[in-house]
Order: structure tokens, then C-alpha cells, then sequence
């Protein structure tokens, strides 16, 4: 069996068939070439105080070869697959509310803090800006244009917030876009309008082309003071005011679909029928919260006069002031919960929608 010496002095014996391989001293640790004795080994290093060791060398060391049986090689780095990392654990989505839930959320949305600010900010502008910039001739009129852009805006921001299934309202801000976040919204809010009150318009203009009597008076209240003065108009304009009650049915899909669609989609009205009929009862719920949401501050403000006038007293600056931004504030309270209700009419009921919206 040939041998091998080590420049240490360390001699090793070797199996034939190892002939010509790298092993490593278990003496000193440097690594050579296994060759006959009369030859010498071939150094690769021999630095007895700091013996090199080969980064690149995995094999065995002269003293796990077994010389006089089969060769012995322990296994490489690269013969282990790499063991790829485990995925982190994900908590699974929480279910998302019910219908109910969102609804009681919704008439509460003011215990947030964040919401709570939002609508004050809404609610000083609209009753403290608005009012002071109402006077100020043209720069007033444009200031007012503004604001009220603004607000339209805000408005179809909380239904597709909503809609999209976000508690919170959105935030009130200007980008510098004039067109689009200004003058567009008003252009939508009035569009929506128009829309549903397309048929009572039509109605009046048909009978004044015919030359029959028309209740200006009535018509005029029906059309620009409110539903609160619709039961006290209705004889006198009994189609026209049946008409318009039709129009404020239909008005939160049509508000639904301008804010999630754009007008463009005002015509479709036997989608916007299709998907009342296909859920009738969340529907006639939102249209409840919306009615109520038309009368309420209205009532509100008419029961503060009456009170006024029962006492015999007359109301100074301060109290008018008083009352009148506890109605405003409570106009945009039932104002936003409406318009999360039209929203959440999407977010639960998407699916029998007859338009493609989410689906």
C-alpha cells in the first residue's frame, strides 16, 4: 500500500485507487496530493501555524477515508436541496359586516374622531363660509360656486367610499382641478336632479302647452321648497306631486349610478328598475333613510319657529344664529348618512345589480 509523507513529517498511508486525489493532514491541516513517498507530496499549503484551508475543498480528511475498504465520501453542501423558507402565517380576512351592522355603523359614524372632524369642517363651511361669501358680489358668487363644487363632490366621495366598503368619510380637498372637481360635480348633482324630476317637469310643460291651469304656487313649492311641503300641495297638484314622489323613489340608484358610473348612464333606466326588483327591501329601506333625511331638518327648523312663536318672544341675533347652525349641522348629519346608506346599498347588494358594477 503506497504512503505518503506530509512536509509536517506526518506520513500517511493511502489505497491505491486514491491515487492522484486532495486530502488534508489531521496533523497540521494542510492539504496535498496523494502521491508515492519516493515522489513526495505535492504541497498546495504548508503553513503549519496557520494551515490554508481550501473554501472550494469538501472532501474528506485522511483520517475518514477508510484505506482498506470502499471509499468513504461524505456528502456535499450541494447535495442537500435548499429548504426554501416557510410562507408567514396570514391571519385569515375578517368577515365583512352584515348589512344591519353597517346600517347601525352608519347612523353612528359621528363617534369616530376622525369622521367627527371631517363633518365639522363640512358643516363650517357650509354654515359660517358659505353664508359670509354670499354677499360679496361677483367674487362671492365665484366663492360660492366653489364651495358648493366642492361639497358635490364630497358628497359622491362618501357614496363610493361606501360603496367600496370604507367606514370612514372621505376627506374634503382641492387639487386644483376646476373642471373636475368643481364644475363637473355641480354639472352631476343637477343632471341627477333634472333626471328625476323629468317627468313631473314634463308634466307641467304638457299642461301649460295645452292651456290648462297650472297651481304655480303649488308647482313652485313642489319643485324648490321640499318634500315637507308636499302633503300640503298634494290636492292641488295631485299628478305632479305623484310624479315627483316617483322621482325621489328612483333617486337613490340614480345618484348610485352618477357617482359610480357618471351620467352616462342615466338613460338605463330598465337597469335601474331590474335592480330594484331583484332587492326590493334593502331598497325601500335606503329610500326611507333618504326621505327622512329630505324632511327631517326641514321639521326640525319649522318646529323651532313654532316654538318661537308659541312663547310670544322674538328670537335675537344670537339665538337665530344658534338655531340655525344646530339645523345645519343636523341637515348634513341625516345628508351623510344618507349618502353611506346609497352606498351601502352597492356594497351589500352588488350582485343583483342588473349593471356590471363589481362583478
Amino acid at each position: 500500500m503506497p504512503s505518503v509523507r506530509c512536509s509536517c513529517g506526518a506520513k500517511f498511508r493511502f489505497a491505491e485507487e486514491h491515487r492522484g486525489r486532495r486530502s488534508k493532514c489531521k496533523k497540521c491541516g494542510a492539504i496535498f496530493v496523494l502521491e508515492e513517498e519516493e515522489t513526495g507530496p505535492i504541497p498546495i499549503a504548508d503553513e503549519p501555524d496557520q494551515p490554508y484551508r481550501d473554501p472550494q475543498y469538501d472532501g474528506p480528511s485522511l483520517d475518514a477515508l477508510n484505506l482498506d475498504g470502499p471509499r468513504i465520501e461524505q456528502p456535499s453542501a450541494a447535495a442537500f436541496p435548499r429548504e426554501e423558507p416557510s410562507p408567514p402565517l396570514v391571519p385569515p380576512p375578517t368577515p365583512a359586516k352584515g348589512y344591519i351592522n353597517n346600517l347601525t355603523w352608519t347612523l353612528l359614524f359621528f363617534t369616530s374622531p376622525t369622521n367627527l372632524i371631517t363633518m365639522l369642517v363640512v358643516w363650517f363651511m357650509l354654515g359660517v363660509v358659505l353664508p359670509l361669501v354670499s354677499f360679496g358680489g361677483i367674487l362671492g358668487l365665484i366663492a360660492f360656486i366653489f364651495i358648493m363644487g366642492l361639497f358635490a363632490a364630497f358628497e359622491f366621495e362618501v357614496v363610493k367610499s361606501a360603496a367600496a366598503g370604507e367606514d370612514g368619510l372621505p376627506t374634503l380637498a382641492f387639487e386644483g382641478d376646476f373642471v373636475g372637481e368643481v364644475f363637473a360635480p355641480i354639472f352631476k348633482w343637477l343632471a341627477s336632479w333634472v333626471a328625476i324630476m323629468l317627468p313631473a317637469i314634463g308634466f307641467v310643460l304638457l299642461k301649460l302647452y295645452l292651456g290648462e291651469p297650472v297651481d304655480e304656487d303649488a308647482t313652485g313649492k313642489l319643485f324648490f321648497s321640499g318634500l315637507e311641503q308636499l302633503p300640503s300641495t298634494f290636492k292641488a297638484e295631485p299628478i305632479t306631486a305623484s310624479l315627483i314622489l316617483l322621482g325621489v323613489f328612483f333617486w337613490p340608484i340614480v345618484v348610485l349610478a352618477v357617482a359610480v358610473e357618471g351620467i352616462r348612464v342615466l338613460w338605463r333606466v330598465d337597469l335601474m328598475v331590474i335592480t330594484i326588483l331583484r332587492s326590493p327591501g334593502p331598497y325601500l329601506v335606503t329610500v326611507i333613510i333618504v326621505v327622512v333625511s329630505f324632511i327631517a331638518a326641514p321639521a326640525l327648523a319649522q318646529g323651532i319657529e313654532s316654538a318661537a312663536v308659541a312663547t310670544g318672544a322674538t328670537p335675537g341675533f344670537g339665538q337665530r344664529l344658534f338655531s340655525g347652525a344646530v339645523i345645519q349641522l343636523v341637515d348634513l348629519y341625516l345628508t351623510l348618512v344618507a349618502l353611506q346608506v346609497i352606498g351601502l346599498y352597492f356594497r351589500h347588494y352588488k350582485h343583483r345589480f342588473a349593471f356590471d358594477w363589481g362583478q
